[in-house]
């Protein structure tokens, strides 16, 4: 399989980045998890949903700073990293047909895959102030003893983004996108 020319500096920034991706997409899930099957949330529970808000939106704010430059660190050289998104992908429909389609259908919009992938990462980045906002009006409904539903709106899109920043190893990247987009 080739491989990316990163320095072990870039390559642990992108991996950093990544491990704060898949903490929130764990967080999310037991936020969206708690308050599907939740009828009423007592205010110890109130409190401590109150901290997985707290620490998804500190990942927002990480995610927002590191995730435009851990997508210019992984698509600098674009020649390379077409090569590596093509395997990657071959590689990734064998365990995933879904998870290699969609990050076709989200890297196929015209242009160069790489200027793509850059794009897909930095609209996300972007996106981090409304998932936060989000967030903190769910909690209000909820503190004022109301129902509603969890979910970060673009779990999907960032699962695709961390497959993105992972596609030198098929399985991980697979792994990101089906976490993600629940597939």
């Amino acid at each position: 399989m080739t491989r990316l020319n990163l320095a072990i500096p870039e390559r642990f920034h992108v991996m950093k980045t990544v491990a704060n991706g898949l903490e929130l997409l764990l967080l999310d899930r037991i936020w969206t998890g708690h308050l599907s099957t939740a009828k009423t949330i007592p205010k110890q529970q109130q409190d401590e949903l109150g901290q997985v808000v707290d620490r998804m939106s500190s990942l927002l704010d990480g995610l927002h700073d590191d995730l435009p430059t851990a997508a210019s660190e992984v698509c600098r050289d674009e020649r390379l990293f077409s090569d590596v998104l093509m395997e990657g992908i071959v590689s990734l429909s064998q365990r995933c047909s879904a998870c290699a389609t969609r990050l076709q259908m989200t890297l196929n919009r015209g242009g160069s895959q790489a200027a793509a992938a850059r794009s897909h990462l930095e609209q996300w980045a972007a996106s981090t102030e409304q998932e936060k906002q989000a967030l903190k009006e769910k909690m209000s409904v909820i503190r004022a003893g109301k129902f509603t539903t969890g979910d970060i709106s673009g779990s999907c899109a960032l699962g695709i983004a961390l497959g993105i920043l992972t596609i030198e190893d098929p399985f991980v990247s697979a792994v990101f996108i089906c976490a993600g987009c629940g597939c």
